[in-house]
């Protein structure tokens, strides 16, 4: 690769200005944050490179694990009928998620373990990715269709208590059910996670029938205190932004 190849980066968030060869070049759309970079530099600078694989027709389907605690033992359950690759994503709170303050350590998955029609999967038929804050598992065989169970515990021993949510993403609409059992728990008012709405937001046929009793037009539906966007030095009152239209009112609908 020769050393006229250059990529452009977008970094919204502006915490680190990049001053090398291509500096004199803007983006195409003069966002901030957004700017060229040699692919040498590229090559040399960058860890890892993710995608994100796009294929036609996929949904994703996702459950919250009920419960929060610093230990949990956690299984799900769901069906799949078309013969087509699946994936699943299990995540778990990361630090957006607690309130300021609280300290957030290294904590996540021990193990997990997955059937398909009762039947265990061996290592060599499951590959495993793992984040800070999730693991994305993709099954290497030949036949998908079938009732899949994926069970494990979940141990954050010392730490803040936390929450876990499921995603698959595939062919068709999953209807996903699960359970817990909550095996320790901090007793500490603080440094909950605030993710027990999300598992109440597929109230598809509410918002259709003309309000969405989840996210009213208030003022505790988006949150308080100071908003705005870091990368662009806006930080104002949850009040300035509390004004509420119709989509059909908008620009995006015109």
């Amino acid at each position: 690769v020769g050393s006229d190849k250059t990529v452009m980066i977008q970094q919204p968030w502006r915490r680190h200005q990049y001053g090398g060869e291509q500096m004199q070049y803007k983006g195409q759309m003069q966002a901030p944050g957004t700017f060229y970079m040699a692919w040498d530099e590229y090559r040399r600078d960058m860890d890892f490179t993710t995608a994100a694989l796009i294929r036609p027709g996929y949904v994703l389907s996702s459950f919250v694990v009920p419960g929060v605690g610093t230990e949990i033992r956690f299984g799900v359950l769901f069906e799949i009928t078309d013969n087509k690759p699946f994936f699943v994503q299990l995540e778990w709170s990361r630090i957006r998620w607690f309130d300021e303050g609280c300290e957030y350590g290294s904590h996540g998955l021990n193990a997990i373990s997955i059937q398909q029609d009762g039947k265990s999967m061996t290592k060599e038929q499951v590959h495993v990715d793992s984040e800070t804050s999730s693991w994305r598992i993709n099954m290497l065989v030949s036949k998908f269709t079938g009732t899949w169970k994926f069970f494990g515990t979940f141990s954050a021993i010392g730490e803040p208590n936390s929450q876990l949510a499921v995603a698959v993403y595939a062919a068709e609409h999953l209807k996903i059910t699960g359970n817990s059992k909550i095996l320790n728990v901090s007793k500490t008012t603080r440094c909950n996670p605030q993710v027990d709405r999300l598992g109440q937001l597929d109230n598809v046929e509410d918002i259709l029938n003309g309000e969405d009793s989840k996210f009213k037009p208030v003022l505790a539906s988006i949150g308080g205190g100071i908003m705005g966007d870091t990368a662009q030095n806006i930080a104002k009152n949850s009040e300035n932004y509390n004004t509420w239209k119709s989509l059909t009112e908008t620009e995006f609908c015109k």
